[in-house]
């Protein structure tokens, strides 16, 4: 993921769940950086997609692990997915264009 760009994260969970609420949520050096919810994402099947924006990716720290993970409920059962890293990758001209 380069900073200051727009990507669409693509999470596959291991199976279809029907959420009440979830959350995606990506770390940086142990401090919450961006976090979706559902409201922000959209989900077919067992595929969640995340829209970026210029401003969430301008948040990370270049050359950084990212941690993203999903939580989510379903009646009173709560899960996690395993963390999964990626890396922030720099630009040359700061800012949002």
């Amino acid at each position: 993921m380069i900073r200051g760009t727009t990507p669409t994260l693509t999470l596959t969970l291991s199976n279809e769940i029907d959420f009440e609420a979830y959350f995606v949520t990506l770390k940086q050096e142990g401090y919450t950086v961006i976090e979706k919810t559902e409201a922000d994402c959209t989900r077919e099947g067992a595929v969640i997609t995340v829209p970026l924006t210029q401003e969430d990716t301008l948040r990370l720290r270049s050359g950084t692990a990212v941690e993203i993970q999903v939580r989510g409920k379903v009646g009173e059962k709560a899960f996690a997915t395993l963390i999964k890293k990626l890396y922030a990758d720099d630009i040359l001209k700061e800012g949002k264009i």
